[in-house]
């Protein structure tokens, strides 16, 4: 039953891009079980099993694999050559290529039933670690966006009747720019001298408008 496997951290959706970059554990990789089984007794399935930790960042959500073993396959770059994957899964769950892999529950934030993977401990921690630093690296990107156009809002403000006080304000820009996206207007010169006009004409003690 679906709901007695573990909820995995991701949801569907969560995904590393193409230009990520992922943590190797390195001593915790040579220092592990799976290295000396792999080593005596499998360096095939070994092998293969690494090439599905990498590709398993790529999935959605990252750091999972599907169940089904034609999609294995082809994940391991041996699609149609089931014999040979065959040998190469392990006869039980978390053995061979597929060591340390454990069925799991990976929810939908769309409303969609919860659908069924394959995850690994090790490779779920450095999957959520490298999701959190992706947002963290986008939510910084969309805050430096935001200062830029604030900032170009400014420099338009300074060629107005505002006094310099108000034009460098940031509540004055982005009071400005607000109006502007609401009206899906480019910052212009123009455009922000009509968003000054319709906003002191709203409130006329929005802005000051005293002069330089």
């Amino acid at each position: 039953m679906t709901e007695d496997l573990p909820l995995y951290a991701l949801r569907l959706g969560d995904v590393l891009t193409a230009h990520d970059w992922v943590e190797m554990r390195l001593h915790r990789l040579l220092g592990s079980r799976w290295r000396a089984v792999m080593t005596e007794d499998s360096p095939e399935a070994g092998f293969f099993g690494f090439l599905l930790w990498m590709e398993s960042f790529r999935q959605d959500p990252a750091g999972t694999l599907p169940e089904d073993d034609v999609e294995l396959a082809a994940l391991a770059g041996i699609g149609g050559q089931h014999a040979r994957w065959a040998g190469l899964r392990g006869a039980g769950p978390g053995e061979g290529a597929l060591y340390g892999w454990r069925p799991c529950i990976v929810e939908d934030p769309g409303g969609g039933p919860p659908v069924r993977r394959l995850a690994h401990r090790t490779i779920a921690e450095i999957a959520e670690r490298g999701f959190e630093r992706q947002a963290a690296r986008r939510g910084a990107s969309a805050e430096g966006t935001e200062r830029r156009r604030l900032n170009r809002v400014k420099a338009r403000l300074r060629n107005t009747a505002l006094r310099r006080a108000s034009a460098d304000s940031d509540r004055v820009a982005a009071r400005v720019l607000a109006w502007l996206d609401e009206r899906r207007l480019q910052i212009t010169q123009a455009n922000v001298q009509a968003a000054i006009e319709a906003i002191s004409e709203e409130n006329v003690y929005e802005f000051d408008m005293t002069g330089k």
